[in-house]
């Protein structure tokens, strides 16, 4: 009789367990999975192991639900999502994906995403999806309301100014519009909706000059901007294909993580190595300074992809920057015939020539780059310093020269001393040595607090030049030898 309890005890939670397992909403079935990558096959296969023994927790079903979701199995994701938002009532995560998830699959968000305000009112990326999900449900004084109750805990919420700016704009009140476009790219300066809306609120003001100056700010953005979302952006741990830890590297790599990122890329070819891959990892190393390593990712991708222009012209800065800059202007030659028109060929090649002290090929390349890519300051940058400096009279061309780097200084701000030293140059190449004096001091000054000696020694010795009254000259006898 002693036993009696511990056997209804074990029975009673054999029979729960066995009820929840028989609720689960359907798996994927493991036929699908045929064809996935490695990775994401057994990260997907562990997961039913742990939902079939029985120890079913909302975290295992929001794990499982996400990656389906991640690694487009979309529709299974759905139910284990609602069921772990079940189980877990207090934790915003699951519901808040569901929602999204159901959007992107036609659904209608709004009351989840109401729901999901009861957990977390104060989360602003929920509070902007919830009154952009209203604008659609037709109900604009409660989304112009959510927004101005964004704005009133961040003035810099760059999406509400731009909801603000488009409902503003549907109503012909284009200077609200516009105040609100104008705010959103002050915190978001590339905005490519922002300018697209912007250049429809100068077309009803008519005003084609701003038409025209609003759609050529847009050139070359992105042609969505992403919601800065951390809580979304979370799911992308979850994801092990290829595409996913390539994302993820590439984010690393804007922000400057260049470990991490590296890490990401590695993890991408553990799941499929192809030349892209490798290229990623190389870019990684080259900007740890790496360059044995890089150099071997970048031909490891030439072994996949031997015509690729994009890994060529990689490889050969490499080479330039370990002191083969011979072999570098070969590559970049190269993956010049194999794309006449990408224009980082051309800022490579003008590096390389001028290293080399070819000015006038250094001078053909920076301007054919400035052709294919006229918003590309680097090309204005480079080519303005040669047109002021060139030692050979025939290549320079100071009003050009000086026109250029203004145009540098005024899109790129006075917080790079490297642009005020052109500037400087250029001012000097006029005749203007006052200025240029007073350019390169504000230059040297820039350069000096921010640990850059070498550049702030350089400049120093271009001011007594311009103080006496002469303008600055490249070295100009060709460099011997090469590698």
């Amino acid at each position: 009789m002693t036993n009696l309890p511990k056997i209804l005890l074990i029975i009673g939670m054999t029979v729960m367990l066995w009820s929840c397992r028989s609720e689960l909403p359907p798996l994927l079935p493991e036929s699908e999975l045929v064809t996935a990558e490695a990775p994401v096959r057994e990260k997907i296969l562990d997961l039913h192991r742990q939902v079939r023994s029985g120890a079913v927790s909302p975290q295992l079903l929001g794990s499982l639900g996400i990656t389906y979701y991640v690694h487009d199995f979309r529709p299974f994701a759905l139910p284990l999502l609602e069921r772990a938002a079940g189980a877990d009532p207090g934790q915003l995560r699951w519901p808040y994906y569901h929602a999204i998830i159901r959007e992107e699959l036609g659904g209608d968000p709004t009351a989840e995403l109401g729901k999901c305000l009861e957990i977390d009112p104060n989360y602003l990326p929920l509070l902007f999806r919830y009154g952009r999900a209203l604008l659609r449900h037709q109900e604009p004084e409660r989304a112009r309301e959510i927004f101005f109750r964004i704005l009133g805990r961040d003035e810099h919420f760059a999406f509400a100014h731009l909801e603000l700016g488009r409902m503003a704009a549907d109503g012909g009140n284009t200077w609200l519009a516009g105040k609100h476009l104008r705010a959103a790219l002050g915190s978001i300066p590339r905005f490519r909706e922002a300018y697209g809306l912007l250049g429809t609120v100068y077309r009803m003001e008519d005003k084609p000059d701003s038409v025209l100056w609003a759609a050529k700010e847009s050139e070359g953005l992105a042609p969505k901007t992403e919601l800065p979302d951390p809580l979304w952006a979370a799911i992308s741990r979850e994801g092990v294909s290829s595409l996913w830890c390539k994302t993820r590297g590439l984010t690393y790599l804007s922000q400057g993580r260049y470990r991490e990122a590296e890490e990401a890329f590695r993890q991408a070819l553990d799941a499929r190595r192809d030349a892209e891959g490798y290229n990623d990892l190389g870019m990684a190393l080259q900007y740890q300074e790496r360059w044995e390593a890089a150099e071997e990712a970048f031909g490891n991708a030439l072994e996949k992809d031997s015509l690729n222009p994009e890994i060529i012209n990689n490889l050969g800065v490499v080479c330039y920057r370990t002191g083969r800059t011979l072999t570098a202007i070969k590559l970049a030659q190269k993956a010049r015939s194999l794309s006449p028109e990408f224009p980082d060929v051309y800022l490579n090649l003008g590096t390389y020539f001028r290293e080399m002290r070819r000015y006038s090929e250094a001078r053909d390349a920076f301007e054919k780059g400035l052709v294919l890519a006229e918003e590309d300051l680097r090309f204005a940058y480079q080519l303005s310093w040669l047109l002021a400096s060139a030692p050979e009279n025939a290549l320079r061309d100071g009003p050009r020269a000086l026109e250029l780097a203004q145009q540098v200084a005024n899109r790129s701000g006075s917080g790079n001393p490297s642009v005020l030293d052109a500037l400087a140059a250029a001012y000097a190449e006029t005749g203007q040595f006052a200025r240029a004096v007073e350019s390169a001091g504000r230059a040297r000054m820039l350069a000096l607090s921010q640990g850059r000696d070498q550049l702030a020694g350089e400049i120093a010795l271009r001011i007594k030049g311009y103080e006496s009254g002469r303008a600055y000259r490249e070295p100009g006898k060709p460099a011997g030898g090469g590698k």
